[in-house]
């Protein structure tokens, strides 16, 4: 699809606590480093027949790398060196302990700079002519900001590269009942008018697209417009908010990882100085 070239990573955890202790015999310090040694040789050892794997696929150009230490600093430091994505499978831990160990993943995100398309063992990857990945409907949640709209450039190139169609979703949550007739800025009328406007643009330029605006859960209702319009793939943004305030407010993108079938393409956004088109929507804030 993009003719790209392959570096496959894998991290050695750091040398057991007994290593730095004063206490423990050399002999005992002689087999924590023969442990770590032969972990380093079984990774190169895997990595290799993964590239071969890689290699009879179709895919040519793939180096490996075996690095020791913390995975998410090492996958951040390697990811600085001029790649363009960083491809990477979740645990998916939750609650307390993801609180107090964090994530590798989530740290990625933040730290990487770029991309990063996070699959889990759960979802289902549709295969395409000669074995290749197939992206043929990518689903987009915006809430009407520029900070999501950042995900737009990304989700277009990918969808040129691989005869897909764009599926633009902005979730509006829900409001109190008002008088018959009554709008505000956050009705899903206002949703598809913007989603339109999106549309007309330059970035979106010949790019099937279709657009489609609900009111709910944001998470909840971008799982299931993935589900109902059988998407292959979900490219959204992230605040990449950590520590408390991230534990207290929660996070949209975190539980549409979670929860999703299919691989979810994630994009730390930067800080924009335009507001919202539309308030209302926090379809992809996390």
């Amino acid at each position: 699809m993009f003719d790209a070239s392959i570096t496959l990573l894998q991290v050695v955890g750091k040398a057991p606590l007994v290593l730095s202790s004063p206490l423990e015999s050399p002999a005992s310090i002689g087999i924590a480093y023969k442990m770590i040694e032969d972990k380093l040789v079984e990774a190169d050892r895997y990595l290799g027949e993964v590239a071969d794997q890689l290699r009879v696929s179709g895919v040519h150009n793939v180096a490996t790398r075996v690095a020791r230490g913390e995975a998410a600093a090492n996958i951040v430091a390697l990811a600085d060196a001029g790649y363009d994505l960083v491809v990477m499978s979740t645990h998916g831990r939750s609650g307390l302990v993801r609180t107090l160990l964090g994530s590798v993943a989530e740290q990625v995100v933040r730290e990487a700079g770029l991309p990063v398309l996070l699959v889990s063992s759960h979802q289902q990857m549709s295969e395409g002519v000669g074995g290749a990945l197939s992206f043929d409907r990518i689903l987009v949640p915006l809430d009407g900001s520029g900070f999501a709209e950042q995900t737009l450039p990304l989700a277009v190139a990918i969808a040129k590269a691989s005869g897909g169609r764009l599926l633009l979703l902005k979730v509006v949550e829900e409001v109190p009942p008002l008088p018959p007739y009554t709008l505000v800025p956050g009705h899903p009328i206002y949703a598809n008018s913007y989603l339109k406007r999106l549309v007309r643009g330059e970035t979106l330029e010949r790019v099937p697209c279709e657009v489609i605006g609900f009111e709910g859960d944001p998470a909840t209702t971008i799982l299931a417009a993935q589900e109902a319009r059988n998407c292959s793939l979900i490219v959204m943004t992230t605040h990449g908010r950590t520590g408390l305030v991230r534990f207290i407010r929660g996070s949209v993108a975190e539980e549409v990882i979670k929860g999703s079938a299919v691989p979810v393409l994630v994009l730390c956004g930067r800080p924009v100085e335009a507001e919202p088109v539309y308030q209302g929507a926090t379809a992809s804030a996390v």
